[in-house]
């Protein structure tokens, strides 16, 4: 640790990754000599931390260690016969701060939890500046985070081969693979996609990815395996502007997902070109990755939580349970040197061969923060919560700036009137930028031949929003610029202008 980093770490004093202490003994309120395995099976169960040796705890005060050697040798004695199935060693640095040696020991977000102490019924969890004894809920998710085999795989005893959408999977085959194959290999090619699986019987039963992903009602069998979406415009309401829940298959919630944001997200106006262009103040983009990275992660065996959406204001977050799979952390995925893991590699290649839905797995995150990056906006918030993960989405807007809308330049009968295309307003747009523009501006614009950009000026001209800058056509000077009829007097006593023009 560099020095700034040691001085942060002591102005913060103890939190959920940062221990601080004197020695290895323990005093009265530790009230027992196992309090640095304590800290240190906590950090391994839960995110990872720093002990900090030569540091009073409550006070901050580098009181340094006398022997650093002797106190490293002592505390790998200590972690041998206490942490016997520790699987990752902790780093041990010893350096110089303030003129004191303070001992530094890393202890990562271990990979195979949970880390019990010898002689403890219980393993510990860091919770802020405490180590606890884990719940029964927190200790049975580390028992799932641990497995080797993907979670989407389990079997669904209750669920038969009648209750998945048989269609569906083999059109599902049929898209994404490379070879021709007849219905009678199905139930052998679901099998290998790992969608169903044979029992010691003979008979094909589903996964929880085929339930998820092809199943006629999965909720019948995964209850809890819906997307529920709330918004409150103003935090301080008491009653909710919409409420949803949204189940059936994976596909179906996120789609369902997508509308629902696309009608809750508040929206920025702008005129351009003669129209209002309305962007949501957070990209949907960004929004949608994050959904999809909630339903590929998060923990379908918690039968007692949802994946939840929340719209507040101009803040989006998006729960989903299930932390991080050891050894990854927060810190170690926005870095971005890793391999991915997930809880259900079938769903999350799933979706990513059906393309629409998700890119690439491993890159969720990163695009994320690139794509809020893109627009100016605050990069989102990655939070771990007690065996859950958060994404939340900030926009630098208020909504009363947002309800505050430009009308455009002209009243919408007049839009429809003129029946203009995408590449109309595309020219529209770059006039409004420019006063007025030659044909080759134009052609650049649109990436089209001269032909059909002429052709699309004509029209305009024809329509009377644009007119000629010189008499003849094949003039080499020729520009084009708005009709005269929409800066004058008359238009603006007709109606036909609505805002300020250029």
């Amino acid at each position: 640790m560099t020095e700034i980093e040691i001085q942060e770490a002591i102005a913060g004093l103890e939190n959920d990754h940062i221990e601080l202490k004197a020695d290895l003994s323990a005093t009265e309120a530790q009230e027992h000599k196992l309090h640095v395995m304590r800290s240190l099976t906590a950090f391994y169960n839960t995110k990872g931390g720093t002990i900090l040796f030569g540091i009073r705890d409550k006070t901050g005060e580098v009181v340094g260690v006398p022997n650093p050697q002797q106190l490293e040798h002592s505390f790998f004695q200590q972690l041998r016969g206490n942490v016997p199935d520790l699987d990752v060693s902790p780093s041990v640095e010893i350096t110089e701060f303030k003129g004191q040696k303070i001992v530094i020991v890393r202890c990562p977000k271990g990979p195979r939890p949970p880390y019990k102490i010898r002689g403890y019924e219980r393993p510990f969890v860091r919770i802020g500046s405490s180590n606890i004894e884990a719940s029964d809920d927190q200790i049975a998710q580390m028992c799932r985070d641990r497995s080797p085999d993907p979670q989407d795989r389990m079997l669904l005893e209750a669920a038969s081969v009648e209750d998945l959408d048989l269609n569906a999977a083999e059109g599902y085959l049929k898209k994404t693979s490379f070879n021709e194959f007849s219905t009678k290999d199905l139930m052998t090619l679901l099998s290998r996609e790992g969608f169903v699986s044979k029992r010691t019987d003979g008979n094909f039963v589903p996964t929880i990815a085929g339930i998820l992903l092809f199943g006629k009602n999965p909720q019948n069998f995964l209850p809890h395996a819906v997307i529920k979406a709330d918004v409150k415009m103003n935090e301080e309401q008491n009653d909710w502007d919409d409420l949803q829940t949204f189940g059936g298959t994976l596909f179906d919630q996120l789609r369902a997902v997508e509308a629902f944001i696309r009608r809750h997200i508040p929206v920025a106006a702008r005129i351009a070109g003669f129209r209002r262009i309305n962007t949501p103040v957070i990209p949907l983009e960004a929004l949608r990755e994050a959904v999809v990275n909630a339903v590929v992660h998060r923990d379908y065996r918690d039968s007692l939580a949802e994946t939840h959406l929340r719209v507040r204001g101009t803040s989006v977050s998006i729960l989903n349970p299930g932390g991080f799979i050891p050894p990854l952390t927060i810190e170690i995925v926005i870095r971005g040197d890793f391999a991915p893991r997930s809880r259900n590699a079938t769903i999350a290649e799933a979706l990513v061969r059906m393309g629409g839905f998700m890119e690439k797995r491993g890159s969720g995150i990163e695009r994320m923060r690139r794509v809020m990056r893109d627009v100016r906006l605050p990069e989102p918030e990655f939070l771990e919560e007690a065996g859950a993960f958060r994404v939340l989405f900030r926009a630098t807007l208020v909504p009363e700036k947002i309800k505050t809308e430009p009308k455009p330049f002209i009243n919408e009968n007049e839009l429809t009137k003129l029946g203009l295309e995408e590449a109309h307003y595309n020219i529209l747009e770059l006039i409004e930028e420019k006063g007025e523009v030659r044909p080759s501006e134009v052609e650049k614009l649109l990436g089209r031949s001269r032909p059909f950009t002429n052709a699309r000026l004509e029209e305009l001209i024809g329509k009377e929003v644009l007119v000629r800058t010189t008499e003849k056509k094949q003039d080499p000077n020729v520009a084009f610029k708005l009709h005269p009829r929409f800066l004058s007097e008359e238009a603006k006593k007709s109606g036909l202008l609505q805002g300020k023009l250029l």
